[in-house]
């Protein structure tokens, strides 16, 4: 059931008026980039934008949002939502809060998630990936998710050097 948590992050976009439900919610997917879950939302009754604010990655999963960075964008973007009756909405309405920065090199985001890496290690195949997402990935493929060439070993080493490129360009943004 909806309702038990979400994460911080940002997005860019002003949503629409407060009374045109669904037409909220499909707008703000829209805007996130994830529009192909429109249907999804509507059919599963999350129809107000205030209840996106609520969501965690379990009532993600359990809507069938598979794919683990959608579930990570959608906890993030709406974290980001401003209420009308949070400070910086806007005549009553409900807005997105600003994008706080540019986008970040790709070198330093997870070719699963595509957020940028808060924990990166390297796998088998050679490739950088955040860990929560490999680890999701192989628990249900065999596959690198990049090369598609099998992986036979799930050993995953840290990445101190990406882990430092990412405070450094945390830091050059703030």
């Amino acid at each position: 059931a909806p309702g038990s948590g979400a994460a911080g992050g940002t997005a860019s976009a002003a949503a629409p008026n407060a009374g045109e439900s669904q037409n909220e919610v499909s707008r703000w997917l829209r805007s996130c980039r994830l529009d192909r879950y429109q249907d999804l939302f509507k059919a599963n009754g999350i129809d107000d934008v205030r209840i996106l604010k609520t969501l965690s990655d379990g009532d993600l999963k359990d809507l069938g949002i598979h794919v683990f960075g959608d579930r990570r964008k959608i906890m993030l973007f709406a974290a980001e939502l401003l209420l009308p009756d949070e400070a910086g909405a806007r005549d009553g309405g409900l807005w997105f809060a600003p994008h706080k920065s540019s986008e970040p090199p790709r070198a330093l985001v997870c070719p699963i998630s595509n957020l940028l890496f808060e924990d990166p290690v390297v796998a088998q195949d050679g490739n950088t990936y955040e860990r929560s997402a490999i680890t999701e990935w192989l628990s249900s493929n065999q596959v690198s998710p990049v090369t598609r060439e099998p992986l036979t070993d799930a050993t995953l080493v840290p990445n101190r050097i990406v882990q430092s490129l990412v405070a450094s360009y945390r830091a050059s943004i703030h």
